[in-house]
């Protein structure tokens, strides 16, 4: 039987998506672990349907497949029976293995699926700013929680945390901005507007201040030109924007009430800093290997402003890798990160057959990944990992294809020249 390997490998993406975007209802840990196993069955079929398994010279596969080593040696999580990180990563790691040997593939309807999706976390949040069918709105909600355990319902909408919320709302505004500004239709400029509304509503700092520098990068890298028209166009919109803002902001005062938090001089960091000293000090003490992956969530034990914030990440990935894997391990890491980044950045350079609305979702998403990584927990976070893995995957794909279009370019110029 013929497999249609495009299909296959959205549904990988969407199988695996799924209980993480329709959070909390169906992300309990055996829906999650149940969308693993399914993903490393249609991958397992994938690869075997392929004659040859060798990675292809111009892969960085090898660099990601290296990651596997500081979270599985002298692993805390392993060693506390907590296999949850692991099997995802080895996942996602099998995924990036079906990309490598597969050059039929299509990510629209994966992407498509996460705007979809965080459309439901956008318009809710909406809905409930503005007070519209709230009581039908609030017996939803408690399908999917049971309490709010930071924010209120105006900023945390149906999720339990309005961080959560945020989170989801941020990948709804990067699809939106992908498909907008390369279809250039109304209803995707329409759904950008709104996400990002409901972005402002959920007065969440760090995701919007990452969106605006990940959606100004991107734009200034996909505007064709010289450097001065680019920058010219970039200060004419981003102009128009904010009296757009302004003129808004008189008409609806609650939907910029996100501008007091940064206005605000009362614990700008909201006691990150604690969090950051604490993963120093671990860094410190074991530079080169660190304490073991998963030891920071597991060992942090510190009270900040009379909250207890035991058994939490350290909102930034950077710290934490540093004091969980060392030196060794962070290197491990950022190198194959920080390569299918410039991949990324050149790939939407270059003038070859590819979607555009993949390749900007994935440089935004991996921007956004970099930016919000200095104060969240976007490597820890599986509403953050999984749609960055997915841009990866993206990334991976072409650059594989690009390689593959160079290669037959050269052999064709070659006969051509023995002709």
């Amino acid at each position: 039987m013929k497999i249609n390997t495009k299909e296959m490998v959205t549904w990988i993406g969407i199988v695996l998506l799924f209980p993480i975007l329709i959070y909390p209802l169906m992300s309990s840990n055996i829906v999650l672990l149940f969308s693993e196993a399914l993903s490393c069955g249609f991958g397992i079929i994938l690869l075997l349907s392929k004659s040859q398994l060798l990675c292809r010279k111009h892969s960085i596969f090898l660099l990601w497949l290296l990651t596997i080593i500081p979270i599985v040696v002298n692993s805390y999580s392993l060693k506390m029976h907590q296999y949850g990180f692991t099997l995802l990563w080895l996942t996602c790691l099998l995924y990036f293995f079906v990309i490598e040997q597969h050059r039929k593939l299509d990510f629209h309807s994966v992407i498509f699926f996460i705007g979809v999706t965080c459309c439901i976390y956008v318009v809710s949040t909406i809905l409930f700013n503005f007070n519209i069918i709230n009581s039908f709105l609030l017996q939803l909600a408690r399908l999917f929680r049971t309490t709010i355990f930071t924010g209120d319902l105006k900023t945390a909408g149906f999720t339990s945390h309005y961080s959560h919320n945020g989170m989801y709302i941020a990948l709804a505004v990067i699809v939106w901005y992908a498909y907008a500004i390369n279809k250039r239709e109304k209803k995707y400029y329409l759904l950008l507007i709104l996400s990002i509304a409901a972005m402002l509503f959920t007065k969440k700092r760090g995701p919007l201040v990452a969106l605006v520098i990940a959606i100004l990068l991107t734009s200034l890298v996909k505007n064709h030109g010289t450097l001065g028209k680019k920058l010219q166009r970039i200060i004419i919109v981003v102009t128009v924007v904010f009296s757009g803002a302004y003129i808004a902001s008189l008409i609806f005062p609650s939907l910029f009430s996100v501008l007091e938090r940064f206005s605000s001089s009362d614990n700008f960091l909201s006691s990150r800093d604690h969090l950051w000293e604490y993963a120093i000090k671990m860094f410190n003490e074991k530079p080169l290997f660190g304490h073991g992956w998963g030891s920071y969530a597991g060992s942090v034990d510190l009270v900040v402003d009379t909250v207890d914030v035991s058994s939490v990440y350290a909102h930034n990935i950077y710290f934490q890798l540093l004091a969980e894997v060392g030196i060794v391990g962070f290197l491990l890491f950022l190198i194959p990160m920080l390569k299918t980044f410039l991949i990324t950045f050149k790939l939407n350079k270059t003038p070859i057959e590819q979607d555009g609305v993949e390749m900007t979702f994935s440089l935004c998403m991996q921007i956004f990944f970099f930016i919000y990584g200095l104060s969240g927990n976007t490597l820890y976070d599986k509403q953050m990992l999984l749609p960055y893995m997915i841009a990866v995957a993206i990334t991976l794909f072409y650059q594989g294809y690009s390689a593959e279009h160079s290669e037959n370019s050269f052999e064709n110029t070659a006969i051509i020249g023995n002709e």
